[in-house]
């Protein structure tokens, strides 16, 4: 276990490929670019660093009391195991699927009392992209969105393939240029219990799904509070 004792900035990516288990305790600390991809109001920073922050290529990586700013590029890439407890994922600025996290096909990511907020895409998935299995629990995804021109959704998140668990968790206030404001659903299975999705939209005319879009995913919603989410749908 490493445990930081002061802030980190990354030049090229932190950079994880043993079958080996690795935890850092961020007692706090924030692993960030020189310059974030976003400012903390949402604003494309000049000059960002590009960059992918965290970059899983196997093994097992465990982070606790960490923030990840990400630049431009993704915060965090998961291709292995990877384990979060009280992290906070934000200010990604990315042109690929999921500027906060992106968990690829195989992979496996759960996230305990976490954050992912103020993330963007010009892709799919501001907050999250996920193709593998991503199990969420007493976690937020807030304040993300997507500005993609292509058909692809999920200013939140969006599934892919996998599966997608959600407990006790928040979505909100995310925004989508296409389908999906809060969550966007193409395969796979979505399981979302006792989870509150509010305030979510879609911007573009023609678009459905302000809170979820879904195109086949099967989805399981219990004791889960949908509100006050908008799709421009004329």
């Amino acid at each position: 276990t490493y445990t930081l004792a002061d802030n980190i900035t990354v030049e090229s990516g932190l950079i994880l490929q043993s079958s080996k288990e690795l935890t850092i305790n961020g007692n706090n600390k924030t692993i960030a670019p020189a310059v974030t991809g976003l400012n903390e109001q949402g604003i494309v920073n000049d000059g960002a660093t590009k960059i992918d922050n965290l970059i899983i290529n196997s093994g097992t990586l465990t982070l606790k009391n960490l923030n990840v700013y990400g630049g431009k590029g993704r915060a965090i890439k998961n291709s292995g195991t990877l384990d979060m407890e009280s992290v906070t994922i934000e200010r990604a600025y990315g042109k690929d699927y999921g500027a906060g996290l992106y968990n690829l096909s195989g992979a496996k990511a759960l996230l305990t009392d976490c954050n992912i907020r103020n993330n963007t895409t010009s892709s799919a998935g501001g907050g999250f992209y996920n193709s593998g299995m991503l199990i969420m629990e007493r976690s937020a995804v807030v304040k993300n969105s997507n500005t993609s021109t292509r058909s692809e959704g999920g200013g939140g998140g969006e599934i892919a393939s996998g599966s997608l668990y959600m407990n006790n968790c928040t979505v909100a206030d995310n925004k989508s240029t296409e389908y999906g404001g809060g969550l966007n659903l193409y395969g796979g299975n979505a399981y979302i219990m006792n989870t509150t999705v509010t305030g979510n939209i879609t911007t573009k005319a023609g678009t459905l799904g302000g809170g979820i879009g879904c195109h086949g995913t099967n989805v399981y919603a219990v004791n889960s509070v949908f509100s006050y989410n908008y799709s421009n749908e004329a």
